[in-house]
């Protein structure tokens, strides 16, 4: 036995010392990571000017900054320019941070802005209009999406289901889909606008979105809970300034779990799209702001999986030679042992090789 633990102690100092070794390594590792993680945004604009486009992603010309206000898609019309079956997106031009796979963690957000939906200034004589708007968050910026107009609202096209990834809030005025309530209503999309998840007509809350003649200033409202995963979304129409936020919401509660949908980093904005109708789709202001993440590096309480992967090999094959070792010791140990048994019975008992000295007699020879 004793020689057993001999043999063992070297080989389980070997493993001890190549754990320390390993989680030296990994704590040098992560210390080369950032100390801090903050996720958070926060902006305020209470009007638009043209410096303000270095602060936003815009899709292409069909939008940017015009008469104080985001024109998510042309706000006037002319001769060369076509303002039905088109679509833009605008975005702000910093990600935010909406989970990390290192914290226990889903960033809050709430978010407040002026819409203002109606037909276009100076594109036709017609008083009817028809797309509608939404409120998104995506992987990408804002992206030129070809042929991303009417029920598609500028967010993807009849090829891109498979790829898209966005939630959305859509403000739709046009019923061009089997889920539409209505050419008045709210909906949460995600990934597709061809079939939301939730859509209500807004018709029973006294909630215009276009009036078709002048446009109305419709007010929003949405607050994102990261930790119980719930949505609620506000909506009133207005005047010319923001009111206060309504006490009772329009869809409270909403339980959609954004990590499932989205990734880590996304960007927040606006996209529209028009039909074979005419609309000007405005956000006249818009306010924003997000949880922070904590400060501080998250704790590890083991070594890495790696590391891990490589003591749980070593271990088991320095066990597998401690086990071969210690069975040849043993083997070793028992032939030792007999040979000084027998070495030990020659010299004792056999004395007749001796020429000299006692005789061994039998017992029957010293019965007689």
């Amino acid at each position: 036995m004793v020689h057993l633990l001999n043999i063992l102690a070297p080989i389980n100092l070997t493993l001890i010392l190549l754990y320390i070794v390993l989680c030296t390594l990994c704590s040098h590792g992560s210390s080369s990571a950032p100390g801090e993680v903050s996720g958070s945004i926060a902006f305020s604009f209470d009007k638009f000017l043209q410096g303000d486009t270095v602060s936003f992603n815009f899709s292409d010309l069909t939008s940017g900054v015009q008469n104080g206000a985001l024109q998510v898609t042309y706000n006037t019309g002319s001769s060369s320019t076509s303002l039905v079956n088109i679509s833009g997106q605008i975005t702000y031009a910093t990600r935010l941070r909406l989970w990390d796979p290192s914290y226990n963690h889903t960033s809050s957000f709430n978010t407040s802005f002026m819409i203002n939906m109606g037909p276009t200034q100076g594109g036709g004589n017609t008083t009817i209009s028809g797309g509608g708007m939404a409120f998104f968050l995506s992987p990408s910026p804002a992206t030129n999406i070809q042929a991303s107009h009417g029920s598609f609202l500028g967010l993807l096209n009849s090829s891109s289901y498979t790829t898209s990834r966005f939630v959305a809030i859509e403000f739709d005025t046009f019923r061009d889909t089997p889920s539409d309530p209505d050419g008045n209503h709210l909906g949460i999309d995600i990934n597709s606008t061809q079939d939301s998840v939730w859509s209500q007509s807004l018709t029973p809350f006294n909630v215009t979105l276009d009036d078709y003649i002048n446009g109305f200033n419709t007010s929003v409202w949405i607050d994102y809970d990261g930790d119980s995963r719930e949505l609620d979304v506000y909506l009133e129409n207005q005047g010319s300034a923001q009111r206060e936020k309504p006490r009772v919401p329009i869809l409270a509660r909403f339980p959609i779990d954004l990590r499932e949908h989205l990734p880590e980093d996304v960007f927040v904005g606006f996209s529209a799209s028009t039909g074979v109708f005419k609309e000007t789709h405005c956000v006249t202001n818009w306010n924003f702001s997000s949880t922070s993440f904590p400060t501080t590096t998250p704790p590890s309480s083991s070594v890495p999986d790696q590391a891990i992967i490589i003591i749980i090999g070593l271990s088991v094959g320095f066990s597998a030679l401690a086990f071969v070792a210690a069975g040849g010791a043993l083997i070793l140990a028992v032939v030792i042992r007999k040979r000084r048994k027998l070495r030990s019975h020659v010299l004792l008992h056999d004395l007749s090789n001796l020429g000299y000295g006692p005789r061994r007699f039998a017992y029957k020879d010293l019965k007689k």
